[in-house]
């Protein structure tokens, strides 16, 4: 029974913290998390739908730790 009971409670911890917490805040009515790497369209990642697109002189680039940026050129 107490492995049971152990067992239980491990998966509700675990499920209860594995939910993302963005899910959970309605107040958010945009999120650009810029990561996708290429292409003109940005997701919305809020789930509002509110998709950007991408105008002028920009491209995608890499820095060091993987991580995709915008660079513009004056």
């Amino acid at each position: 029974m107490k492995v049971l009971l152990s067992n239980l409670l491990i998966f509700i911890f675990i499920f209860a913290f594995s939910y993302p917490a963005s899910a959970l805040d309605k107040s958010i009515l945009l999120y650009f998390s810029f990561d996708a790497g290429s292409g003109r369209t940005v997701i919305d990642e809020s789930g509002n739908g509110n998709d950007g697109t991408l105008k002028g002189n920009v491209k995608w680039v890499k820095d060091g730790n993987q991580t995709f940026l915008l660079e513009r050129k004056v």
